[in-house]
């Protein structure tokens, strides 16, 4: 109750010193302050946090604190991505990008367009996507803090690579691609210093975990060429290593469980194979998301067939294809409506230039 109490107290706060500043109050130090306040503050739900971040977003318009507005809106992408609204982030960061706020906001642009680019590659559509992701990397070249430049490049490099796996079937270089980004997005974390707030080494070693796994992912997928199952091992193990050492915890250390049950599998190494499947299974309850727990199903499922344990093959394979089913609408219903947010943008802008 005492927490409730607090956070009500503190959103009404910010509600009511919101419509009650006076204008030498009310100005860009101000929107600044309760923009670190709400960001940082875990006593305020999400929900809270969103309608707040829009009322300064619209003070931020009516002062004319351009850089305000783009990081309002980012704060609010922020909650979106926990929330998995790809839908909600490609029509706020469509609005956003907008704004022209001037060389302070470059780290800030940089992140929007990687933010909705993500969001666009998660629904399907790729180009649109990878015009977004060069856009990020030109921002976030910009950048004049070496330690912010160096992450933000870095992240956009690694996002990067999910627009060359989508297309890798089409053309055999995008797998190329892959592994070019990957080692770029380590090249560019291998330079953080770790002498910055913003960008402390854990996020530098969370970076290089993702990419040496999203390098083992590229030799599994060709693990019946000579050499590629050893390369899937040394990068996984080099991943592994760096999450144990630096005791890292988030949603990419269930991917790397998965990763691990498959490198097994291919070993033909089965019980290994349940194992770090079911350690993803365990990991992936804390940090939801059905596209990893459709990975471990199908692990699972694999690895049961191959032992003879037709019984429990077939559990995890029906548990397989009806989530596989029910990810696959879902996905189609986000497309469309993404992809009508889309044209709507782009026929405002002809009428815009044809008038």
């Amino acid at each position: 109750m005492r927490n409730f109490l607090l956070s009500f107290l503190f959103f009404f706060s910010i509600s009511f010193s919101l419509g009650a500043q006076t204008k030498t109050i009310l100005n860009e130090e101000y929107i600044d302050t309760k923009l670190e306040e709400l960001r940082f503050n875990t006593k305020i739900s999400d929900p809270e946090k969103e309608k707040a971040l829009f009322s300064l977003k619209s003070e931020s318009e009516k002062i004319g604190y351009q850089w305000g507005i783009p990081k309002s809106g980012r704060c609010i992408i922020e909650i979106y991505e926990k929330q998995k609204k790809n839908r909600e982030i490609i029509k706020l960061a469509t609005e956003l990008e907008k704004t022209d706020a001037g060389p302070e906001a470059y780290r800030t642009m940089a992140n929007l367009y990687r933010s909705k680019a993500l969001a666009l590659e998660y629904m399907g559509l790729d180009e649109a996507s990878l015009k977004d992701f060069k856009t990020a990397v030109s921002y976030a070249k910009k950048i004049k803090d070496s330690n912010i430049r160096n992450y933000t490049l870095s992240l956009s490099y690694n996002n990067m690579t999910i627009y060359f796996l989508n297309k890798r079937l089409e053309n055999t270089t995008y797998k190329d691609s892959v592994i070019a980004y990957s080692k770029k997005s380590i090249e560019s974390a291998q330079l953080i210093n770790g002498n910055s707030k913003e960008i402390p080494l854990t996020k530098k070693y969370e970076m290089l975990s993702f990419s040496y796994m999203r390098l083992g992912i590229s030799s599994l997928e060709e693990a019946n060429q000579p050499g590629n199952l050893q390369k899937a091992e040394k990068y996984l193990n080099e991943s592994l290593n760096i999450v144990n050492t630096y005791n890292l915890l988030d949603d990419s250390k269930v991917i790397l469980m998965n990763q691990l049950s498959w490198m097994y599998l291919e070993k033909k190494e089965y019980q290994k194979t349940i194992q770090y499947a079911n350690l993803a299974r365990d990991l992936e309850k804390q940090f939801p998301n059905p596209t990893n727990r459709i990975e471990s199903f199908e692990f699972l499922a694999s690895a049961y067939s191959e032992m003879g344990d037709s019984k429990n093959a077939k559990i995890y394979m029906d548990k397989y294809t009806y989530l596989k089913d029910t990810i696959r609408i879902t996905e189609k219903n986000n497309t469309d409506y993404s992809s009508n947010i889309l044209l709507q943008d782009s026929k405002k802008i002809r009428k815009k230039y044809l008038q």
